[in-house]
Formats: C-alpha cells, sequence, structure tokens
C-alpha cells in the first residue's frame, strides 16, 4: 500500500504558524515513529510531496533526527516537447483549441515549465474566451496570451502561499530573503555580490550561501545562465512579486 501525503512541508509550516514549533516537531517524530512501525514496515510506503524543502524546515526545528529515513527525489519543470503535450491534453475538453504558433508563444511566456504555471494561464485564456465570446474555435491571437498573463498575476490565491511559505524563517534571516527576492523582483536579474553585500548587512553573511541554495531548491530562483546571476524561476511569479509582496 502507498499513502501519499500531498504538501506535507506545508502543513509543518501551518502548524509551526498557527500552533508551535514543539507541534509540528512532534507531527515529525510522530510521523517517523508511523514509518519505523514494525507491523507496518514492508507494507506500507509513504510518500510526501510538497514545492517546499521538508530538510530545511526540519533543520530549522533541529528536527532533522526525525526524517534522516526518508529518502529526497527532485522532480524537474517539464521539457518543451512534454509541455507542449501537456498543453493539448488540457485543452482536449475545452471547446476550443491553440495554434501552434500561440502555443510556443505561451510556453515562451511560461517560461519556466512546470504544469502549475501552465495551468494557470491555460484557465486564464478559459475565461477569457467564455468573456469575449471568441467566435472562433482556435485561438489564433497571441494578444489573448498577453492577456491571460495579466490576469494570472491578479490573481492572490495563486502565489500568496509562496510568500506564506517564508515565515519558517525569523528575524535577519527572514528581512534578507524578502530584500532579495524584492530586489530580484525589481531589477529581474541580481549578481550575487549584491546579496552577499545585503547578507552583510543583516549580519548573516555565514548563512548566506546556505539560504540561496534554498531558494534556489524551492523554485523561487535560478542561476543557470550565469553562476553569479539571479532571476526568478518563474516570469508570472516575478511580476506578482514586485507588484504585491510586501517592500
Amino acid at each position: 500500500m502507498v499513502i501519499m501525503i500531498d504538501e506535507y512541508p506545508q502543513t509543518i509550516c501551518n502548524i509551526i504558524e498557527d500552533q508551535s514549533e514543539e507541534c509540528a516537531k512532534h507531527l515529525l517524530q510522530t510521523s517517523r515513529e508511523l514509518r519505523q512501525n514494525s507491523e507496518l514496515s514492508g507494507k506500507i510506503q509513504f510518500i510526501y510531496t510538497g514545492s517546499i524543502n521538508l530538510t530545511t524546515i526540519a533543520k530549522n526545528l533541529d528536527a532533522t533526527k526525525f526524517i534522516n529515513d526518508l529518502n529526497e527525489v527532485k522532480v524537474s519543470a517539464l521539457t518543451t516537447k512534454e509541455a507542449d503535450k501537456f498543453v493539448d491534453e488540457l485543452l482536449e475538453n475545452i471547446e476550443f483549441d491553440i495554434s501552434s504558433e500561440v502555443k510556443k508563444y505561451l510556453l515562451n511566456r511560461v517560461e519556466w515549465l512546470i504544469p502549475f504555471y501552465i495551468q494557470v494561464l491555460i484557465s486564464e485564456i478559459r475565461e477569457i474566451y467564455y468573456e469575449e465570446e471568441i467566435d472562433n474555435d482556435q485561438i489564433t491571437d497571441k494578444h489573448i496570451i498577453d492577456k491571460a498573463f495579466l490576469r494570472a498575476i491578479e490573481k492572490q490565491q495563486y502565489y500568496s502561499s509562496w510568500r506564506e511559505r517564508l515565515n519558517v524563517y525569523r528575524d535577519n534571516e527572514y528581512k534578507f530573503i524578502m530584500e532579495v527576492l524584492n530586489s530580484i523582483s525589481v531589477q529581474k536579474k541580481l549578481d550575487f555580490s549584491e546579496i552577499y553585500n545585503m547578507s552583510v548587512k543583516h549580519e548573516i553573511e555565514d548563512k548566506c550561501k546556505g539560504i540561496i541554495q534554498i531558494l534556489k531548491h524551492d523554485g523561487y530562483i535560478q542561476n543557470n545562465e550565469d553562476e553569479n546571476i539571479y532571476m526568478f524561476n518563474s516570469p508570472i511569479l516575478r511580476e506578482w512579486w514586485c507588484k504585491y509582496s510586501e517592500k
């Protein structure tokens, strides 16, 4: 038997926020005890999924011993071919199609090809299609993608959890992270030297590289083009962050 628990790390964060760190540690401990139960071992496999790093949360709670029996599996973004197929699958039960040229434009705008952002844009395109009563069974106008992009940024419910996840950090670490992400959202790109200077200002320079690695691991930022230059993984999240995140 396989038991899959979705957004387990976020659940731990919510317990920390709503109850206490001790309650969160207790859940981690009892979960481990359940996994180690001799009567269940070999009969049940637990899979914990989440969009943030459980290891980071456990480390902040000084509770890594409660998850050291788990194996971590990273899920990469879709390839362009996979994303193209995914769009087709999303459109299967919708009354319209998207031309190949517009679909390519859509994926270029999404940029970070994880299913969530593709689904968000398809949902917004669908709403526009019916609201504007488009008299065509195929979308061929790229401007509809741009309009969907702007509408997606306005939806607080899509992205507020990205900011809330950072509540596990405290004091100067939180201030440092917010300054880094706010700066990248405005400037689009940020050199590591500037990031390090921010860590010095907040007196956590010894933790700077570790925190940046966590932000990369959790999907906020990347430095794929140049190891010293950081930017948001998702241009959609970057635009939302720039507009709505606390400054």
